[in-house]
């Protein structure tokens, strides 16, 4: 299929970090498309429901090879986390040694600079997702973001925590998609409602650490 076509082509060759991921961003927009043509309604009256029953039914055929990938993309909040602590600890040296961004060393500023454009790249990779899986949350089966191998709305809740991007955001609108749609098991119910408080006092903890380090002047 196109779809298969698109990822074997341009998310494959982009596995490496690049300038950032521009086949894997590709590939993310192109699924959020066609979601919203099969599903949004401003824009499926523009196709016939024959057509957009069998692209819906197409996409479900090969969910199993796409889903893994949003979902690893997901999981590069794990390189935005480890590059936002060092820059974290690199501004925080800067601070107890009265020295600004803006009077770095080489060393130090090639340094930055690095950690900056991992958080950058990764940043854009997981927003991207999430505007994607929003579309999925909307009104694609269920068992595609709640399954047991992979579970996307534990990944919303822990990206709750990270504001870059407007991850946050992205992340609480795909889990009210779900909510929305009335479809979740008293046990699901619970299980977010377990989960939230944590994920709301992370959140606030991490605020205050951002407050801490960007006291360090450019």
């Amino acid at each position: 299929t196109c779809i298969q076509d698109l990822f074997t082509q341009l998310w494959s060759s982009s596995s490496e970090q690049s300038a950032p991921q521009v086949g894997n961003r590709m590939c993310l927009q192109v699924l959020q498309l066609v979601a919203e043509d099969c599903t949004d309604s401003d824009f499926n009256s523009k196709i016939s429901t024959k057509r957009r029953n069998d692209i819906l039914i197409g996409l479900n055929e090969v969910s199993s090879q796409f889903l893994p990938l949003l979902y690893r993309s997901l999981e590069q909040i794990a390189t935005l986390t480890q590059a936002r602590t060092s820059i974290h600890q690199m501004r925080t040296y800067l601070l107890l040694h009265q020295q600004r961004v803006a009077t770095m060393t080489p060393e130090q500023a090639a340094a930055y600079q690095a950690e900056e454009a991992k958080i950058k790249g990764s940043s854009l990779i997981i927003a991207d997702t999430l505007r994607c899986l929003e579309k999925f949350c909307r009104s694609m089966p269920l068992e595609w973001i709640m399954s047991p191998q992979h579970d996307f709305c534990a990944a919303f809740f822990h990206l709750m925590r990270e504001p870059t991007e407007n991850i946050n955001l992205l992340a609480v609108e795909c889990l009210e998609q779900l909510a929305l749609r009335g479809k979740l098991t008293y046990t699901q119910w619970s299980q977010w409602i377990q989960d939230l408080p944590q994920a709301v006092q992370q959140t606030n903890q991490l605020i205050a650490q951002e407050t801490e380090y960007l006291q360090v002047q450019e």
